[in-house]
């Protein structure tokens, strides 16, 4: 057990992670029709699945990065700017070694 907590801790733990990755890959199932056509309802489909990922603690921030820096991207090439612009400063925010530094400041311009 780890640092001192018990079993069920540490399956708790270890079920809300795995819940976490079972979002990320439906938001990847998701992105690859938002790719291809834009509809309202997917956005807020994949908005909710943001909300739930960004709060599952020991998600890996990388993983969560790379899946809001393709959610932005969408929303970028189907002309949501703003939204990208949101999704690109949540993925700066975890991750600030992703190539999005001009993007952002080309959208913030």
């Amino acid at each position: 057990m780890a640092r001192g907590l018990s079993h069920d801790e540490v399956q708790l733990i270890r079920s809300d992670r795995d819940k976490g990755y079972v979002l990320l890959a439906d938001m990847e199932k998701l992105l690859d029709k938002f790719e291809k056509k834009y509809t309202v309802d997917m956005e807020w489909e994949l908005l909710g699945i943001v909300d739930r990922v960004l709060h599952i603690e020991r998600l890996s921030p990388y993983q969560i990065s790379l899946a809001l820096k393709r959610f932005a991207d969408c929303s970028f090439n189907h002309g949501q700017k703003g939204l990208a612009l949101e999704m690109y400063l949540e993925a700066a925010r975890l991750n600030k070694n992703l190539p999005i530094k001009r993007r952002i400041k080309k959208l913030q311009g």
